[in-house]
This record gives structure tokens, sequence and C-alpha cells, in this order.
């Protein structure tokens, strides 16, 4: 019986035009230089089998997969993952249609040398933002939007810079009023915008190094009522950034710290920027820092911020339209 199994195994493989007798230094070298989607998924799979005492259920799932998920995850790469699968102790189990699927055989452990070498694969934070298409160049005022903030008793003249432009509604008078009116837009068919648009933003703040006293600012976050969120959702002081993830249609209101009873504007995020692959930077800076400077910043900054770790949501399907009526040819008279 496990002749046999092994000859079906060696049978699907041969279909996928997999060498199951690769060399292993070449093999781990293809692996290394893989998509990073690819990565990341074997690199899930391997912390999850590493997990030395998961319970029964966490471990009956965990080594198993479903083929049609390694598929959509791997596209053009996906014999080079069905061959590191094997190497883990998978087999792919066939079934009717599309119900194929990776399995562990339960009385099976995986190879405990594979699972630390794919572990070690995990994409860093610098290759992300190499394989990102970021703007290379620092941005130009042109590339910006620039918000003269009003004057508030105690604070220097500051100015809002936020990159890239045209992605984000500002409003610097009575903003509070105007957040309280907004609100932030709630989650319809599984997206905060249209259904199946890429809602995904990541949304940081930064204060240059030229304020002074111990300024700082934070963003407080307002729900779908128009209520603020008394905990900001983002705060930094002078020479330092935060980021968050969050959605589209959402608004906030920059306060500065810590004089939080001083609302110096609001915002509210319009649609993704997929230029920056999501990423909106706003920086505040006096009005008599140089405009060139805060511009090095936001592009500094922009460089740092990591992948989103979420994945795009999608589009929820709704009932299937009505048969049409029946043809007049088909009624009796």
């Amino acid at each position: 019986m496990e002749q046999d199994d092994a000859e079906l195994q060696q049978a699907i493989l041969l279909s996928l035009g997999v060498n199951a007798e690769s060399d292993q230094d070449r093999f781990l070298q293809s692996l290394a230089s893989a998509p990073d989607a690819m990565r990341k998924l074997l690199v899930t799979v391997a912390k999850n089998l590493s997990i030395s005492e998961p319970s029964s259920e966490a471990r009956s799932k965990f080594r198993r997969l479903r083929d049609e998920t390694v598929r959509s995850r791997t596209s053009s790469s996906y014999n080079l993952a069905a061959e590191a699968l094997l190497a883990l102790g998978f087999r792919l189990e066939t079934g009717e249609g599309s119900d194929n699927h990776w399995q562990i055989p339960a009385e099976a452990e995986p190879s405990a040398e594979m699972i630390r070498a794919v572990m070690s694969l995990e994409v860093t934070d610098a290759e992300r933002t190499a394989s990102m298409s970021l703007p290379q160049r620092v941005p130009a005022a042109t590339d910006c939007d620039v918000l003269e903030l009003p004057s508030q008793s105690g604070l220097p003249k500051l100015r809002l810079v936020l990159y890239p432009r045209n992605y984000c509604q500002l409003v610097s008078e009575d903003c509070v009023a105007w957040a309280t009116r907004q609100g932030s837009g709630r989650s319809r068919w599984g997206s905060h915008g249209r259904a199946g648009e890429d809602d995904r933003v990541i949304l940081a703040l930064g204060a240059t190094a030229e304020l002074l006293g111990g300024l700082g600012f934070a963003a407080h976050w307002y729900n779908h009522r128009g209520q603020e969120r008394s905990m900001p959702t983002l705060s930094c002081y002078a020479g330092e950034h935060a980021w968050a993830e969050t959605h589209i249609n959402q608004t906030f209101v920059i306060r500065a710290l810590p004089q939080q009873q001083l609302a110096l504007c609001g915002l509210r995020l319009s649609c993704r920027p997929f230029e920056t692959s999501g990423r909106l930077v706003a920086v505040i800076a006096p009005c008599t820092a140089d405009i060139q400077e805060t511009l090095r910043q936001c592009q500094e900054i922009l460089k740092s911020l990591p992948e989103d770790s979420r994945e795009q949501s999608q589009a929820i399907r709704s009932r299937p339209p009505p048969p049409p009526p029946p043809s007049h040819k088909h009624f009796r008279f």
C-alpha cells in the first residue's frame, strides 16, 4: 500500500515537472530567490509546524493546506512551492473537482531541518522596501498637499506637508465640528470603499526636529457616529514618527501634545495612494523650516514604513439575480 502511495506521489510530481531528487543547495537557493508572496506562505506554514505542543485541533489544522490556496499565492512558482511542501512532509491528496489539498500523514512527522531552513526565508523589512514600487527621488512641493495650520496660543506657526497629494481631505478651520459631522465610513460588502476595492492605507505622522519645547502631535480617530476616540491612534514628538494600518474613508483630528485641547486640523483618507503602495505620510514642521528638509523627511519616513500585513479584502458576492420571466410563447390561452 505504501509503495502504491509513493508511486502515485511520484506520478504527481512528474506531472508538475518537479524533480524529487533535486540538489538540496540548488533547491534552497531557488527558495531564497522566490517571490515574496510564496516565501511568506511557506514561512507561515513552517512556523505553524514548529509549535512544540499545539492542541489537537491546531495540529490537524496546521498539517492540512488547500491546494487552491497554494496556487493563488504562488501562481507561476507553484512547482517550487509544491517541492517545498513535499520536503516539509506534506503529500498532495486529490479529490473530486478542485477539492485537492496538502496533508501531512497522521503517522508522519515534518522534517525539523526543513522547517528551520524554510523559516530562515522570512522576508526582511529591507527586502520589502527594495521590492516596493516607491518613488526613488525626494518629492517636490508640487507632489504634496501643504496646509498652513491656524495660529494657536503658545504654539509656533506650523505647516503640515502630506505626501502624496490628492489622496486626503484636509480641513483647518473648525476641524472638530467638521470631523463630528463627517465621522468615518463603515465597512460594507467587505470593503470601506466600493465592493472589492483595495481599501488598505498605512498612515504615518511625523514631526520635524526643528520643533522645540517638547512639542508633539497626536491623531485621534472618529468613529462612524462622529465620536472621537480619547486614546490617539498615532502620537509622536520632535524628530519622531509613528504609523498605523487603517482604511480609506476614515476621519482623524490632529491635536497638539501635551496640549491636546488644541486641535490643529482634520483629515479624511479619500482613497488608497497606489503610487506609494498604500502609504500616506503627514509631517508637521514650523513654517520657518526649510520646505526641502521637510520633503526629505517625508521620503525617509516613506522608505521606513513596512509592507501592509493585511490581505486585500475580497468582494462579498451577493445573491445571483432572479431568473427572467418565462416567455409568453410558453403560455397556453
